[in-house]
């Protein structure tokens, strides 16, 4: 073991580990420096009484100065204990407030999404949203995008979602009506693929997934407030898997 180990253990030259030394802290600090001045002080007075006052004056003075200064200690003392309890008790409504709003706050999402296919005409998709949280959501965009695309097997990953499109909903987000949903409340949206369904695309979706090579991926973004004002979104993510329904994404689901 090198001289750097050996200290690193605690252990001295004679093989004994040291005993364990307080950590030195501010409050430390600050009770000595309480302690000497009190101690000058009474030291101070005890000069004085001696030096100006003879006999029975000297020692009242004394007595009657170092009640003063230890009554006036014992306020500051209070005013100091009195002032970090108040400073907890902020610090437990601080906590309190953001346990309480944890609790009461809005929760907006997707709960359903109904699909509409015919030929020579826009796929379709109606999203129900609702507020499953306690308190109103305030100033709510619901921006949503419906795309045909491709997967070679239905077991291969869901394509990440156009940056583009995503920056495109955010963009179209500032654009539409903001609306309070209140609690348990509902509002729907409607979103189309850009291209009309050929009679043998929609044949393609509503095949045997394990021939399907024509996929229906539905992106929703959400934005919202709280009634305190915090910040809240949530994005979903998912494809149309005829017989199934909208299967979610595993990866690119994401809430706060």
């Amino acid at each position: 073991m090198t001289e750097t180990e050996t200290r690193n253990n605690g252990e001295g030259n004679d093989g004994k580990k040291d005993a364990q030394r307080p950590e030195w802290t501010e409050a430390h600090t600050w009770w000595h420096v309480g302690a000497l001045a009190v101690l000058g002080t009474i030291m101070g007075l005890a000069y004085i009484a001696k030096n100006r006052f003879d006999g029975t004056k000297g020692i009242e003075f004394f007595t009657t100065s170092l009640i003063a200064f230890l009554a006036l200690v014992t306020i500051v003392a209070q005013a100091v204990v009195n002032i970090k309890q108040l400073g907890n008790m902020k610090s437990a409504l601080k906590q309190n407030r953001e346990l309480f709003d944890l609790a009461e706050r809005p929760s907006v999402a997707v709960e359903k999404v109904e699909i509409v296919l015919n030929e020579n005409e826009k796929a379709s998709a109606k999203i129900l949203v609702r507020n499953y949280g306690k308190s109103p959501a305030k100033e709510v965009t619901v921006s949503s995008f419906l795309v045909a695309g491709t997967l070679k097997e239905s077991t291969e990953d869901f394509p990440c979602p156009d940056l583009n499109l995503v920056n495109k909903l955010d963009d179209e987000s500032k654009l539409v009506s903001r609306a309070v949903i209140a609690s348990g409340g509902i509002r729907y949206s409607h979103a189309y693929t850009r291209d009309v369904m050929a009679p043998s695309d929609i044949a393609n979706i509503k095949g045997p997934a394990e021939k399907r090579t024509l996929w229906l991926f539905l992106l929703v973004l959400i934005n919202y407030r709280g009634t305190s004002g915090v910040e809240y979104f949530a994005k979903y993510y998912s494809r149309y898997n005829h017989g199934r329904g909208f299967e979610e994404c595993q990866t690119h689901n994401d809430a706060n």
